[in-house]
């Protein structure tokens, strides 16, 4: 027969071109990376493969027959290990741990190209696949469509996979992939239907070349301003490492002060450092050990040696103790040390991400330049972290689970001798964790994000309580809630809460918002233009925790606020020390001149709520009133009075 070989050149030239491409900007290496690169070499042998099969066919007679059965073979394996390939690929390009195939069925999945290649390797002597007659003229078996059935289902499962869990690949990823199958199957059914025009192999590269473009590109995994490896990097290179049983090392390194480093000297002096920064870290570690994570994050890779690790690490306090060109200047910086060892301290990628970027944050006392080793602990409060994160978003979502729940605890009235305010708390409860306190859990609502959905919450249960039970007729004047940070730094807070209060048609005057101290000095003209808003619906604010170490007088003065609570650190502190008990007469003194009303909290005992009532504050907080108590028992208590 006389093959139409041209497309099997083209297929070639395409091939060796994407060669070049590929290695000369090769990306990270990751098993989709890999598994497509073998894709691309089978591919590549097919079409060189077919070329010479084709050459050799135009005279069969100069060549023995073991060696045209050894290159059609050849060919065949190739061509047929392709498909399950590329099925392989889409398993890695939408992996993650739930949708991973058991090991049984990768062998199930397996024995339909293990048949098929049984086939192949004995169609010498059954003559299915393919032979060769007595003149050497090349011939299909009567089995070959079997080859095709195969690689038709390994293409369909491959496709069924990225339509199932397409969500794992970005979009322009699974419209290459389906444009690659269906390129695919037109090639072999041409071929198929014109067995002369070797147009199947080009349809092969053409869909590579498609593949290729989906493939991450090497600038995806390089930091633009160091030109070092980013955090992406990091991540594909660790869970590479963590395949294996190999034991290693990493370090985490923070650097002090960024800041107000690029406060004082400017964002280019600042660039200029970290790279100076790099460069050494290049040097002591190796371009290919080290990534920078965050702004001011570096994570490396320790030799294997110990004695190397050792001088790595002796080498790393020693130059940070030395300055470091920044511009026009030398400054000198701290650094902060972490190091994990796998398998030893973790067998997770997160566990090992999450304690190279945050455990910072768990060691906020310790030496500057010395190293701080894993301790798991700080996994443990990192679980519990995100073990309250998604309580906290369950019971958001589904109320009816009572894991939040409002609690009210009453304030005594010096001068009016009743309880005619209050202050409402929010309250986590799990059945398995217990009761959460609010120093624990609005952290971690903030850094969630959960904290503006929490605080709408709150508020509208608190509205909702106060219609149903008709608070005023008990002789309650003002309900008093907490307003967290991220809450005071929204621009439209004002449009936010105005509107839950005005659902359910509330005086706006019966509400008061406490808001501590120390969140004026954050955003302080965005705090102060929602309190005037507020201030003009007749909203009342009160400065919670005044007297602890960030009291700021220009606060009293400047914030509209109609009420001020003395920390109870203070508090308790004036109960025993002669000095802090002078000061805290004359604080009560002064915040009343300027016609603040003055609330103290903490009152725990006869003796303590004799003395504030003699220095002359407004209101009294604490257990020895009563306690914080659920809407039922707080209605109950009012009954009482």
């Amino acid at each position: 027969m006389d093959y139409v070989y041209r497309f099997d050149i083209a297929a070639i030239i395409i091939s060796l071109a994407i060669i070049v491409s590929f290695y000369r900007e090769r990306t990270v290496k990751t098993r989709f990376v890999n598994t497509f690169t073998l894709i691309f070499f089978l591919i590549l042998s097919v079409n060189i493969t077919d070329l010479i099969c084709i050459l050799m066919l135009r005279d069969p007679q100069k060549y023995p027959l073991f060696v045209l059965y050894i290159c059609k073979i050849f060919y065949q394996i190739c061509y047929h290990t392709v498909p399950i390939c590329f099925l392989l690929w889409m398993y890695y390009g939408t992996y993650n741990e739930k949708n991973k195939y058991s090991k049984t069925k990768q062998i199930i999945l397996g024995i339909p190209y293990i048949f098929s290649l049984i086939m192949i390797l004995t169609t010498v002597f059954t003559k299915a696949i393919l032979y060769f007659d007595e003149e050497k003229v090349y011939h299909h078996g009567k089995l070959i469509l079997i080859l095709y059935s195969e690689a038709a289902f390994y293409f369909l499962l491959g496709v069924f996979r990225v339509i199932k869990n397409g969500k794992e690949m970005n979009p322009i990823a699974r419209r290459t992939i389906y444009f690659y199958t269906g390129l695919c199957l037109l090639g072999v059914i041409f071929q198929v239907i014109f067995p002369r025009v070797r147009i199947t192999g080009l349809s092969l590269v053409v869909s590579v070349l498609l593949g290729y473009f989906t493939l991450d590109k090497p600038s995806d995994y390089i930091d633009k301003e160091l030109g070092i490896m980013n955090r992406k990097a990091l991540v594909t290179n660790l869970t590479k490492l963590t395949s294996t049983d190999n034991h290693f090392e990493f370090v985490s390194i923070k650097i002090e002060g960024i800041k107000k480093i690029r406060e004082v000297l400017g964002r280019e002096n600042q660039s200029k450092l970290l790279i100076s920064i790099s460069e050494f870290l290049r040097v002591n570690f190796g371009y290919k050990n080290i990534y920078r994570i965050a702004d001011d994050i570096f994570a490396c890779q320790l030799e294997a040696n110990r004695e190397h690790r050792l001088r790595q690490m002796l080498e790393l306090q020693k130059r940070f103790k030395e300055s470091f060109e920044c511009g026009s200047n030398d400054i000198t910086v701290d650094i902060l040390i972490n190091l994990i060892t796998y398998p030893e301290d973790t067998e997770s990628v997160s566990e090992i991400i999450d304690f190279l970027e945050n455990a910072f944050a768990e060691s906020i006392y310790m030496e500057r330049n010395n190293v701080h080793y894993v301790n798991r602990s700080i996994f443990k409060k990192r679980h519990r972290k995100n073990q309250i994160a998604k309580l906290m978003e369950k019971a958001l979502e589904d109320e009816s689970k009572g894991y939040l729940k409002i609690v009210y605890q009453p304030l005594y009235s010096v001068r009016l001798h009743k309880f005619d305010v209050v202050e409402a708390l929010v309250r986590l409860y799990d059945p398995e964790l217990g009761e959460i306190l609010p120093m624990e859990f609005i952290p971690i609502a903030e850094e969630s994000g959960l904290i503006l959905r929490l605080g709408n919450y709150v508020l509208r249960k608190v509205c909702e309580f106060v219609t149903k039970n008709a608070l005023s007729e008990y002789g309650v004047e003002h309900v008093s809630i907490n307003l967290s940070v991220v809450q005071c730094l929204q621009e439209n807070l004002y449009e936010q809460l105005s509107e839950v209060i005005d659902d359910y048609s509330i005086n706006f005057q019966y509400i008061y918002f406490e808001i501590t101290e120390s969140m004026t000095n954050l955003s302080n003209e965005i705090i102060k233009d929602n309190m005037l808003k507020f201030k003009q619906k007749n909203i009342g604010f009160v400065m919670d925790s005044y007297g602890n170490k960030n009291t700021n007088l220009m606060d009293v003065v400047e914030y509209p606020f109609n009420v001020v609570k003395i920390d109870k650190e203070f508090v308790w502190l004036a109960m025993k020390n002669e000095k802090a008990r002078l000061i805290m007469e004359e604080m009560i003194i002064m915040l009343k001149s300027v016609k603040k009303k003055v609330v103290v909290v903490g009152i725990e005992t006869q003796e303590q709520a004799n003395l504030f009532t003699k220095l002359g504050s407004d209101y009294m907080q604490g257990f020895y009133f009563s306690m914080p108590l659920s809407p039922e028992d707080f209605i109950a208590f009012l009954k009482r009075m």
